[in-house]
């Protein structure tokens, strides 16, 4: 993981989600939400797993998610 957020860092091209995904899963919902905040204004493809993936289940409270989902025209 540390080497993932090494490349992030120095601008190299990464899974954005899947980093949130890591912090998701360690319960750190505000680093989460910072790298899908990146991952959406790069336009990432990978942002339409954050419905329908089960790990992305603990975020769904949180209404960060939902704008999101809105922002991605996505129902919530």
């Amino acid at each position: 993981m540390n080497d993932l957020l090494a490349k992030e860092q120095r601008g190299e091209n990464v899974s954005l989600v899947g980093l949130a995904l890591f912090y998701t899963l360690l319960g750190q919902k505000e680093e989460a939400f910072k790298y899908l905040e990146k991952a959406y204004g790069k336009h990432s493809a990978e942002m339409v797993l954050l419905k329908p993936y089960s790990p992305f289940a603990a975020l769904r409270s949180d209404p960060r998610l939902a704008n999101l989902l809105r922002r991605m025209n996505l129902p919530e």
